[in-house]
C-alpha cells in the first residue's frame, strides 16, 4: 500500500510552483522545490511487511536484562528504513530558506512521522504483554509498561530521547516534554484529525484521531497487552484529568526529529 498522505508534500510543492513570486526570498524558496520532489521519491514507497510473530529466540544480556532482546529482522529493517528516510527529509529541510517554507515543510513531515510510527513501528508491539515493571525494548518479547511503550516506540521511530527517564516521568511532565512549545492540555472534544500523546491520572498512551473516531493506543493494564481501541469503550482511558499534546503539526518536535536534537528531560 502506498502512503496516501504523501500528497501533502506534493500539494506543498505545487503551491510553491503556482505562487506569484514577488521577492528574491520567495524565488529562493521556489528553487528549493526540487529537494521536496526528491523527498517524495525517497519516501513514497511500499510499507515494510509486518511480522505477526517473533522469529528469533530471545537472548538475555550478561546482566540478565530481558529488555535487550534480539529484534526480528523485519523490525530492524523498519527502523533502519525509517532512519534513512528521516535523513533524506533532514537534508531537504536544511536546503530550505525562510521560516515560512520550513514551517510548512515540518507540518508535512509530521504526518510522515505519524505514518512511520502508526504503520511501521507500533504494529509490531500489538499483543506485547503488559507489566507494571516491564521495560522490554523488543516487541512481543518480554513485558512493557505504559510509559515504556510510549518512550520506546518514540525512540525507535527516531526521536533522540532517554526512554528510561521519559517513561519515569509523571503524565503531566511527559506531556510537557513532548509538547515543547505547544499546549499540553488540549480538549479531547476539540481535537482534529492527527496523532497525540495523552497522559491520564495514572496512565499514558497515544491518541489517534481519524475518520471522526478517536482511538487509544497503549499498553493496557486491564487486558494485559498493547492494543488499539475506541476511547468510548476503553476502560484504560477513564480519567479525571487529561494531558494532551499534539505530535502531528508540532514543529518544534519535528525539528528535533529531523536534526536528532535531544528531547530535554524535566528535572
Amino acid at each position: 500500500m502506498k502512503y496516501i498522505f504523501y500528497g501533502v508534500l506534493i500539494v506543498f510543492v505545487s503551491c510553491q510552483k503556482n505562487k506569484p513570486f514577488e521577492t528574491e526570498k520567495e524565488k529562493a524558496i521556489h528553487s528549493d522545490t526540487s529537494h521536496l520532489q526528491l523527498v517524495i521519491e525517497l519516501t513514497n514507497t511500499d510499507t515494510i511487511p509486518i511480522e505477526t510473530t517473533a522469529t528469533q529466540k530471545p537472548k538475555n544480556t550478561p546482566h540478565n536484562d530481558s529488555s535487550h532482546r534480539e529484534e526480528t529482522p523485519s523490525y530492524q529493517l523498519a527502523k533502519s528504513t525509517i532512519k534513512a528516510r528521516r535523513n533524506a527529509l533532514a537534508k531537504a529541510y536544511n536546503h530550505l530558506r525562510g521560516d515560512n517554507a520550513k514551517g510548512h515543510f515540518l507540518d508535512s513531515v509530521s504526518f510522515i512521522f505519524k505514518d512511520f510510527l502508526i504503520n511501521q513501528i507500533i504494529p509490531y508491539w500489538y499483543g506485547t504483554e503488559w507489566d507494571f515493571n516491564g521495560f522490554t525494548e523488543t516487541p512481543k518479547q518480554g513485558k512493557i509498561a505504559c510509559g515504556y511503550f510510549v518512550s520506546t516506540t518514540l525512540k525507535h521511530v527516531g526521536l533522540n530521547l532517554n526512554r528510561y527517564k521519559l517513561a519515569q516521568q509523571n503524565p503531566e511532565n511527559e506531556a510537557k516534554m513532548l509538547a515543547i512549545d505547544e499546549q499540553n492540555q488540549l480538549k479531547i472534544s476539540d481535537l482534529k484529525s492527527g496523532f497525540y500523546f495523552v497522559g491520564l491520572d495514572y496512565h499514558v498512551g497515544f491518541l489517534l484521531v481519524e475518520g471522526g473516531n478517536k482511538y487509544f493506543i497503549h499498553s493496557d493494564y486491564f487486558s494485559g497487552e498493547v492494543k488499539k481501541e475506541r476511547i468510548e469503550t476503553s476502560r484504560g482511558f477513564r480519567s479525571s484529568t487529561y494531558f494532551v499534546t499534539k505530535l502531528t503539526e508540532n514543529r518544534a518536535l519535528m525539528k528535533r526529529w529531523l536534526t536528532s536534537q535531544t528531547i530535554e528531560i524535566l528535572q
